[in-house]
């Protein structure tokens, strides 16, 4: 498996945007249609589906469980997505440019996380997201400027010496939630 996903990642590194690169990674187990746009970036996933007009630009680096983009969303540049986790984008949905969405590896991390995104929401420029949990946002939301993160776990400290609990929990943003820049989110927030 490794070899295969490698490859794949390979292939979207190197080829650029085009209809045999589409196919060619349709070929080897990919969801893609004829229409999307993958730029040259590394993509490594288990599974991967993009729908109709769906596009990733170039420079990004995404290495996750799952990744699966709908109608008309789209990934934009300079993006790095790691960690055992899966991401959806729900129509028009996007993630815009120099975004640092990051999980831990297992033992530090436990059980399945998403990021999703609904529909027309997105997550602007230069914004960090933890997904040591889920974090999920409604439908025609936006994380907008730059500089905001969201955290899904923390650390409880003891009163005296070195003692200290992590406390994990998911953030949930709702539908039509605009946010600012440079806002700070803690594990289990819901807006």
């Amino acid at each position: 498996m490794y070899l295969k996903f490698s490859l794949q990642s390979l292939i979207c590194f190197v080829f650029p945007p085009c209809f045999f690169k589409n196919w060619l990674l349709n070929k080897m187990g990919w969801n893609i249609s004829r229409n999307c746009r993958l730029g040259f970036s590394w993509v490594y996933a288990g599974h991967v589906t993009l729908n109709n007009n769906s596009s990733i630009g170039h420079g990004n680096f995404v290495s996750v469980d799952s990744i699966s983009l709908s109608e008309d969303s789209y990934i934009g540049h300079v993006n790095r997505v790691t960690g055992p986790f899966y991401v959806y984008l729900m129509r028009r949905a996007a993630i815009g440019n120099s975004n640092k969405i990051k999980r831990a590896r297992k033992p530090i991390v436990w059980g399945h996380a998403i990021l999703k995104l609904g529909e027309q929401s997105k997550l602007t420029v230069g914004h960090l997201v933890d997904c040591t949990r889920s974090v999920k946002i409604g439908r025609n939301s936006i994380i907008a400027g730059q500089g905001s993160q969201l955290w899904t776990h923390g650390y409880l400290h003891a009163p005296e010496g070195g003692g200290r609990f992590r406390i994990d929990g998911s953030i949930s943003i709702g539908n039509n939630v605009y946010i600012g820049s440079a806002c700070v989110f803690n594990a289990g927030v819901r807006v």
